[in-house]
């Protein structure tokens, strides 16, 4: 249904500026990735699509950098470009969160759903993880809006389009290997429960080509696929099976633990469900038969459901899902357009945003100062050679060195697994190192990884008292934001 006072265009504008607003209440950007994916996009406007991460010292891009968030990058590039710093990485994020939802309210009406730009808040306004995750500097909201807009070009069977979405979002983020299912679901649903047009068999074949074409036609071509075949469908799996045993995941992050409760409350999933279940029950009541797309949509969205519990971080996958299912669900239930009971709904709305409004302000105290290595930085430059070796012994500190001290190299970043993979031994010891199995964690650094100088993020309970008692080590500079240790010879 068209929205009857405001065109697409402007409603588009709102929710892209609302997200530009929401980013300017907070000094920080959410989460610490974002440092990482801002150097690489500065490294690449100096040196090139192609450029090679620098950064990590052990890890399996020793033989070939493989950078599977390119398309994010070049996204990002004006943005890096001007105004830069942390202010356009912010300025990035808080446009490409409203681009997500803004893609919510498009499919919704591309789809003919009744009230789009509403539906499209509910998430935004029910969901903490959701609002979190697309307010990064990383790839998931761009995600958010590739995926939205293949899942409409695979339901309309619109190919070409559909081959050029899959080809820009391989090309930016893995998440688009999911483009392949629901082509093919899109086709098998049509022609096992009949329309009058969609897809055909062409649709599942332009997902996969234009997937294919966006892991080929790359400057790290053919490492793409190795990459691919090594770290989403095998690294993945194995750590999710170590979260899942309890032995922890060699480093996919917290983000593929398992679901609780209390997550998938906070998460939103319960508000999105209950719209999708109204949905439901009133196409119930109508005696209406459900078309294809619906059943297509609400079946993708039980399996994004599913794979949420299982790990928080698909939270960035189910809610559009669960939205549009939502959306489908009240288009069929309800022909005319209209909701019974408006005062109801318009309620219920409003308690959405005010649940919004207390998410913003747990979000603006959430997370540390973007500035807090940049002492850090300014030291190593003052103390230490550009392109030495410097051990970080937190992998989650190593997007803010990279950012704010890029002359430098590190054991490991973007995931332990990189390490451990590559190098099982050296993972050991470092596990070693940093659970205190080491008598002397100085030596350690200097003859297992051939380091002289040793940085951790703080605040971290004891660690720098058990620095300062180790022979085999210095201490440097030591500041509430970190600690710098030099390597006695």
């Amino acid at each position: 249904m068209r929205s009857p006072r405001f065109g697409p265009a402007i409603v588009v504008a709102a929710f892209i500026l609302g997200g530009v607003l929401w980013h300017s209440t907070f000094p920080f950007l959410l989460g610490v990735d974002g440092f990482y994916h801002l150097a690489q996009t500065r490294l690449m406007l100096e040196e090139g699509l192609g450029a090679a991460m620098p950064w990590m010292k052990f890890s399996v891009f020793d033989d070939g950098w493989v950078d599977h968030h390119l398309g994010y990058h070049v996204a990002l590039l004006p943005f890096v470009a001007w105004p830069g710093g942390i202010l356009g990485g912010k300025l990035a994020a808080g446009v490409f969160a409203g681009g997500a939802v803004a893609a919510m309210f498009l499919a919704l009406r591309a789809l003919r759903a009744p009230y789009p730009a509403l539906l499209a808040l509910i998430p935004v306004a029910a969901s903490w993880g959701f609002v979190f995750r697309l307010g990064t500097v990383r790839a998931v909201a761009l995600s958010t809006i590739l995926l939205c807009a293949a899942l409409v070009f695979a339901v309309r069977g619109r190919d070409r389009a559909l081959f050029a979405t899959s080809a820009a979002y391989a090309f930016s983020y893995h998440l688009s290997v999911l483009v392949l299912p629901i082509a093919l679901g899109a086709w098998l649903a049509r022609r096992l429960l009949g329309g009058d047009d969609g897809p055909t068999w062409r649709t599942p074949v332009a997902a996969a080509a234009g997937f294919a074409a966006g892991l080929t036609v790359h400057p790290h071509f053919p490492r793409t696929w190795r990459f691919f075949l090594h770290h989403v469908v095998i690294g993945t799996a194995a750590s999710a099976e170590a979260e899942a045993s309890g032995e922890g995941a060699t480093g996919h992050g917290t983000e593929w633990v398992a679901a609780t409760a209390g997550d998938l409350w906070m998460q939103g999933f319960v508000w999105v469900a209950v719209v999708a279940v109204v949905g439901a029950v009133l196409l119930v009541r109508s005696r209406r038969r459900p078309p294809w797309d619906t059943l297509l949509v609400v079946a993708g969205a039980g399996v994004a459901v599913a794979l949420s519990v299982l790990s928080v971080r698909f939270v960035e996958l189910s809610m559009p899902l669960l939205t549009l299912a939502a959306g489908l669900l009240l288009r069929d239930a309800l022909p005319d357009g209209k909701l019974p009971r408006p005062m109801v709904a318009g309620v219920a709305v409003i308690a959405l945003l005010g649940s919004a409004a207390t998410l913003q302000r747990a979000t603006r105290n959430g997370d540390l100062d973007p500035h807090r290595f940049e002492l850090a930085g300014q030291f190593l430059r003052e103390h230490v050679p550009p392109g030495e070796f410097v051990y970080n012994l937190r992998w989650g500190d190593w997007p803010e060195l990279v950012f704010h001290a890029p002359e430098y190299v590190y054991v490991f970043g973007l995931d332990s697994s990189f390490l451990a993979d590559k190098y099982p031994e050296k993972y050991r010891h470092h596990r070693a190192i940093r659970t205190g199995q080491y008598g002397n964690v100085g030596d350690a650094v200097k003859h297992e990884f051939g380091a002289r100088w040793l940085i951790t993020g703080l605040p971290e309970p004891g660690v720098v008292p058990f620095l300062d008692r180790d022979t085999g080590l210095e201490r440097a500079l030591v500041t509430p934001d970190f600690a710098i240790y030099r390597v006695r010879d």
